[in-house]
């Protein structure tokens, strides 16, 4: 498949964090809504990228909380490297929520 758009991901990425919703068929219902002209199959698999985003990032705040904020901050570079394609300020998004909620 050919690299998604980049507005893509990013309402993907926001409905997971908006709806709590990924991977499944109201995740890409509620992407198509938000991006015209993409196909089903888009929106799926822009929504598996947009999960696997949010728990690489969620994995780097745990870490950063496990030790007890003595390790290196959580790298919105190192997102971008690991999961490319999203906007720049989706990664850093992406580490100030999670470490919101890798605190709870």
């Amino acid at each position: 498949m050919s690299p998604l758009p980049q507005k893509l991901l990013t309402a993907a990425l926001h409905v997971k964090w908006d709806h709590g919703r990924s991977e499944d068929a109201t995740a890409v219902e509620l992407i198509a809504a938000r991006v015209s002209g993409v196909s089903a199959e888009q929106c799926a698999e822009a929504s598996r990228l947009a999960a696997a985003l949010d728990t690489a990032a969620y994995a780097l705040a745990d870490a950063w909380h496990a030790t007890r904020g003595a390790g290196p901050w959580p790298s919105a570079a190192e997102l971008e490297e690991a999961h490319p394609g999203f906007a720049g300020d989706d990664y850093l998004e992406a580490v100030r929520k999670n470490i919101l909620s890798a605190r709870k």
